[in-house]
């Protein structure tokens, strides 16, 4: 199936409608936390220091602010994981979403990498603000520059994503084409300059993927990534 063709799809419609309404609602289930978090902090000083026999009005009120903060925090806690697009402890998103990440990595990206020397290193470089939502990005590698519009995917995608469609097409090139690397890394930039990397920088802002004949931490998270959703792919007919 193409990439076209999956985002057509109803799959593909309900995941992104997910994702836009759990954007919506983000905010206010923030707010219900925090609300939670400050009634237990004010319980906490209302409730008794040491054990006195008979419990006053503020005190009592102390354990009833506990209590509902508490409730508060859980709910809210829940609801947010329940809504979460992303994987647990996973930068990736549902597998029904980033199906379409898959297919457009490998029908528009996989190829055009290279191998210098034995050593594979490219650049994801994001606009300004990539903290918030990120429209397009571009990936610069062996020189050249290639943007990606995340238009076709609909609103709210971020720089986890960036990575996610990157880094899916690099395994699709290296498995396609059957490559020997001596290292892969790669670098977050922002407008070309270069900046602290959030998901784990090493040093000089490179993100080390692989080298001396090992996948290295963030390589073998994000490849056994890459394999899981390709098998979701197979099994779903998509490949």
């Amino acid at each position: 199936m193409t990439f076209e063709e999956y985002i057509s799809t109803e799959t593909f419609r309900k995941e992104r409608e997910r994702l836009l309404i759990h954007k919506k609602y983000s905010k206010g289930r923030t707010i219900v936390f925090i609300a939670g978090l400050v009634l237990v902090l004010v319980s906490a000083i209302l409730l008794p220091k040491e054990e006195t026999g008979t419990l006053l009005w503020y005190e009592i009120a102390g354990y009833v602010l506990f209590g509902v903060g508490m409730v508060v925090v859980g709910i809210s806690a829940f609801l947010s994981r329940k809504a979460d697009d992303r994987r647990e402890d996973s930068f990736m998103r549902r597998p029904a979403f980033a199906a379409a990440f898959l297919l457009y990595a490998r029908q528009y990206l996989a190829s055009g990498w290279r191998a210098e020397n034995g050593i594979v290193r490219y650049n994801v470089d994001l606009p300004a603000a990539a903290d918030k939502d990120v429209p397009s990005f571009a990936l610069v590698r062996g020189g050249q520059r290639t943007e990606i519009s995340f238009a076709p995917f609909g609103e709210h995608l971020d720089a986890l994503d960036a990575l996610v469609v990157t880094n899916f097409a690099l395994f699709t090139w290296l498995e396609n084409e059957s490559v020997v690397a001596e290292r892969i890394s790669y670098r977050i930039v922002e407008n070309g300059m270069q900046m602290l990397d959030k998901m784990g920088s090493g040093k000089g802002g490179d993100v080390v993927l692989y080298e001396a004949g090992k996948w290295k931490f963030a390589g073998r998270t994000q490849r056994r990534e890459y394999r899981y959703i390709v098998k979701y792919a197979r099994k779903k007919q998509l490949i």
